[in-house]
């Protein structure tokens, strides 16, 4: 729907701009409160959250003022886990107004996105978008964005320094072993995580031969988030791994997957791996461990491995 990349990107701009005043003027660094499932020690609602959240809220509105179809719409966030807005909807909105207000909190600019998915309300995905805030880009993919083949659309990136526009091509997400450097996410910022990590990841840090012979080169990115799939979906990552993930750190991001056509697949309780599907998982806090990856391949590759 061309109406939603609109949103995406008219609120995007929108909400850079107000970040990088409110940290030049030293503001939105309070404290508010607790996160609904989440201990306070690893994750608090800060001034800036509630900001960005109250941005969106005034864009929404704006655009359906304009757009018809954007009448109805139900919004669910971290910080509103019930949801606001219709109690009809005929489109849901996922989202995580501000990612990195831990970082923002403590003035490390190193790591601050929005990611939103739009889906209908049997969860046939309509768009998502990120925005990395400090870097100044936009991911955008949904309808109205270059088709590549039927049922897997690309990732348009758009760089609002030069406002210039470049597409990543799905060839640009598979990344062949040996062939180019290739990146891993995964999330390191708490001990609750990092300590499950470490044992996942052991068996994915092979020896010096083996590295030689599989990839060029294997680099780890110790941050994670709803913003990685909108990465995975654009070339930047080949995969992303966590213990623990809470479910409203997938659902922002998950339009990305489902629309660019990679896995994300998670732990169930019985030890078993499924395709995280909306459906089933939205209402669970978190699920056991999650991989996505560029390809079910890699998925698959890298369970095998942290199974072991």
């Amino acid at each position: 729907m061309e109406a939603l990349l609109r949103l995406l990107k008219a609120y995007f701009r929108r909400l850079r701009v107000a970040v990088l005043n409110a940290d030049e003027e030293n503001r939105g660094r309070g404290v508010i409160g607790g996160v609904a499932g989440r201990e306070t020690a690893e994750d608090v609602e800060v001034e800036i959250d509630r900001m960005a959240e109250t941005l969106f809220r005034e864009v929404l509105e704006r655009f359906q003022g304009r757009y018809r179809a954007l009448r109805e719409v139900r919004v669910f966030s971290e910080h509103f886990p019930e949801g606001y807005g219709s109690e009809q909807p005929t489109i849901l909105c996922f989202i995580d107004p501000f990612d990195g207000s831990d970082e923002y909190l403590k003035r490390i600019e190193s790591s601050w996105y929005c990611a939103v998915t739009f889906t209908s309300p049997d969860w046939k995905p309509l768009a998502a978008g990120m925005v990395d805030i400090l870097a100044g880009k936009i991911y955008l993919i949904g309808e109205g964005s270059e088709e590549y083949e039927p049922g897997k659309r690309v990732t348009t990136v758009i760089t609002l320094r030069s406002e210039g526009e470049e597409v990543a091509t799905p060839d640009t997400r598979v990344r062949v072993p040996g062939t180019e450097p290739a990146v891993i996410a995964a999330y390191m910022g708490r001990s609750k995580y990092l300590r499950p990590l470490v044992d996942m990841l052991g068996p994915l840090l092979p020896p010096e031969e083996t590295r030689r012979r599989n990839f060029r080169q294997l680099t780890w990115h110790g941050k994670g988030g709803s913003f990685v799939y909108a990465w995975i979906a654009a070339g930047r990552l080949i995969a992303y791994i966590m213990p623990n993930e809470p479910v409203n750190e997938i659902l922002p991001g998950w339009g990305f997957a489902a629309l660019a056509g990679f896995p994300i697949l998670v732990m169930e309780e019985d030890g078993s791996w499924t395709p995280f599907s909306p459906a089933i998982h939205w209402q669970q806090t978190r699920v056991r461990a999650l991989v996505a990856a560029c390809t079910e391949g890699m998925a698959r590759d890298v369970i095998r491995l942290i199974q072991s």
